[in-house]
């Protein structure tokens, strides 16, 4: 499923999504085809279910979007994290 058929199934909500294709462009990334996990009415209970399954499978692209926006423009930013010395 593309980004415009999400939009016209789920109407002025927040989605939570896994992108099963994508690719890059410069400091752009585009998730080609979706998969819709839910749907809410507001972002705080999406980003609670998606911290949960972020904890539970780390390595899938998994994001959350509104679909009042008509197209998906992620920048991407790498992360260096932050670790503990011991």
């Amino acid at each position: 499923m593309n980004w415009h058929e999400v939009r016209s199934i789920y109407p002025n909500r927040w989605v939570l999504l896994e992108a099963i294709e994508s690719h890059h462009q410069g400091d752009k990334w585009h998730p080609d085809q979706l998969t819709i996990i839910n749907e809410f009415v507001d972002i705080t209970s999406a980003l609670s279910v998606r911290r949960q399954l972020r904890s539970q499978m780390p390595k899938r692209d998994l994001f959350i979007a509104h679909t009042n926006n008509l197209v998906l423009d992620i920048q991407e930013r790498q992360w260096i994290g932050v670790g503990f010395m011991t």
